[in-house]
């Protein structure tokens, strides 16, 4: 059994990718893992791959890359901050504590959960519709869009660039093991969150020995 489908096949999504211009490619990207049955890291690992091969520019690639991640966020976005049927069929999906981690999150929290969710499957089309529904201001929504997009999407590009002579071997890894992500995520998160609090725990302690003084 073949690891794509039928004209989604491996090669066969190679050899379409790199005959599409950049314009091409933004919508390709877009579609990825939603209308294509193709995961999006999988997609930005091939376009690396051919960016490697001398088929298209690295730096047009990232700049086509982060725009289509972009503006994919964006419109999931303000689907969310609709007050639609379909913003308000999500609501319902959504877990409350997840709700209210982005209402009470600072805003460095909230980048924080950004970047991660763009790594976590299922993450990249929950974040912008909680981030929506949850009524985060257009303006906070798109620069921590914007630096998250700048984060993940080279990542992935770069290993199909740099490791090209594996592209196969990666992609079927980065496509069987994203939904191993996730526990390793929340390691992630874990020890942030113990750093952070040790951290705030031992400012207050100097605080307040240093009042004493």
């Amino acid at each position: 059994m073949s690891f794509y489908p039928h004209i989604y096949s491996f090669f066969g999504f190679i050899g379409y990718l790199k005959n599409l211009s950049y314009s091409e490619i933004y919508l390709i990207i877009i579609s990825s893992g939603h209308f294509i049955p193709i995961p999006e890291p999988v997609t930005l690992i091939i376009l690396g791959y051919l960016s490697g091969v001398g088929r298209y520019n690295i730096f047009g690639i990232f700049v086509v890359g982060v725009l289509a991640v972009m503006t994919f966020d964006l419109i999931v976005y303000l689907i969310g901050r609709s007050g639609s049927k379909l913003a308000n069929y999500f609501t319902k999906k959504v877990r409350t504590h997840i709700l209210d981690k982005y209402t009470n999150a600072s805003d460095f929290d909230l980048l924080i959960l950004f970047i991660i969710s763009h790594f976590v499957p299922g993450g990249r089309i929950v974040n912008p519709i909680v981030a929506g529904i949850t009524d985060i201001k257009f303006k906070k929504f798109f620069f921590l869009t914007l630096i998250s997009a700048f984060l993940y999407t080279p990542v992935y590009i770069l290993v199909g660039y740099f490791f090209r002579s594996k592209v196969l071997l990666l992609a079927k890894v980065f496509g069987a093991a994203h939904h191993m992500m996730v526990p390793i995520i929340l390691i992630i998160i874990i020890l942030f969150i113990i750093v952070y609090v040790s951290l705030e725990k031992y400012k207050k302690v100097y605080n307040t020995d240093h009042a004493k003084e």
